[in-house]
């Protein structure tokens, strides 16, 4: 979930795609805290669809962040 959060901060996404990799933390971590807390979450319950349909988007953004780069840039990215 942090993880997500600080993948989400940098301006050089868009900013749907930064809105997206933010909310897809909150799903996960409900899904996380209703582990912890014992009892066992459906894998294919609401927060983990919601989790991924998030993420989807945001890795999509991502992509296309990327993609957008100058290509002296990219080589410079790998």
């Amino acid at each position: 979930m942090p993880g997500l959060l600080l993948i989400s901060l940098p301006a050089g996404f868009p900013i749907w795609s930064r809105a997206a990799g933010a909310l897809a933390a909150l799903p996960f971590a409900a899904h996380a805290a209703q582990c912890l807390l014992g009892s066992p979450p459906a894998p294919d319950g609401p927060y983990a669809i919601a989790g991924y349909t998030l993420l989807s988007i945001a890795i999509v953004g991502w992509i296309v962040a990327v993609l957008r780069l100058p290509a002296a840039w990219r080589r410079i990215a790998t």
